[in-house]
């Protein structure tokens, strides 16, 4: 009896899944290896990054666009007095970040899961393959924000941390979006501080003005509650004050949105 030929393409098409399978699963795990191996932040690491941070912001053009806009605030020097505490009072603890920013409904875990799966295996297959373009690392940052919501911390420091690599000398717009994240993730009341320190510091570029005062104050407003969550009173009050000083307009929607005291209380 003469085979049907399409018994061959079926195990053809079979072979071919199973290879491509085996090969993605590869590239995933030595991307995990990758970023387990690196080695663990500094406050040192946090000191020199800051400094390139700086540099890169005063020589900086934002790439694809033609005028952009730019939120300009104090300078790193100037931006926290002596006088304030160099360390949060502690960390905010697991459970509590599981209270905050994971996600409960069992259709946005799927769906973050889902993201996740996807992005990592775009991630690896750059990384192992020497692929990486510049939007590489917001590949990074993706996963490890969704790695927050799914309540997986260190998997999320991983891919915060590289990405804060490759942003650092490009857009330290989004790296310090990265950092202001990272500081919630730290188990170091110090390192946090410094991680918040850095997220407010220096000048925004975004394509707009607007968009570049919002993200401004903003990360004020991320460093005030991871402060107020921290128990962390003279720094909370500290970006409370700047947030309400060089944002008013978004510290009124801020107030009424609840995500900051009214004027006038503690």
């Amino acid at each position: 009896m003469k085979k049907d030929p399409l018994w061959g393409v079926l195990a053809f098409v079979v072979i071919a899944v199973t290879v491509i399978c085996c090969l993605v699963q590869y590239v995933v795990e030595v991307r995990k290896l990758e970023l387990a191996s690196r080695n663990p932040v500094v406050l040192r690491d946090l000191n020199e990054l800051g400094k390139r941070l700086d540099t890169s912001i005063k020589n900086r053009v934002p790439p694809q666009v033609e005028v952009a806009g730019t939120a300009t605030f104090e300078q790193p020097e100037t931006m926290t007095p002596s006088s304030l505490p160099t360390q949060l009072e502690r960390c905010v603890s697991a459970q509590k970040l599981a209270e905050l920013r994971k996600v409960t409904r069992q259709k946005d875990k799927l769906e973050a899961r889902f993201r996740t799966t996807v992005l990592g295996i775009e991630d690896s297959v750059s990384y192992v393959f020497g692929t990486r373009t510049r939007n590489w690392p917001h590949t990074s940052a993706a996963i490890g924000y969704e790695m927050i919501t799914l309540g997986n911390w260190e998997s999320a420091r991983r891919h915060l941390w590289a990405a804060v690599d490759v942003y650092e000398t490009y857009d330290p717009t989004q790296c310090k979006i990265a950092l202001g994240q990272l500081a919630w993730l730290e188990d170091d009341p110090e390192k946090a501080a410094r991680l918040l320190q850095l997220s407010c510091q220096g000048e925004f570029h975004l394509p707009y003005p607007h968009n570049s005062e919002n993200l401004a104050a903003s990360q004020l407003e991320n460093a005030y509650t991871l402060c107020k969550e921290t128990d962390s009173t003279a720094l909370a009050e500290h970006y409370l004050e700047r947030l309400r000083k060089d944002y008013p307009i978004q510290a009124k929607e801020y107030e009424g949105s609840g995500r900051i005291p009214l004027s006038g209380n503690p």
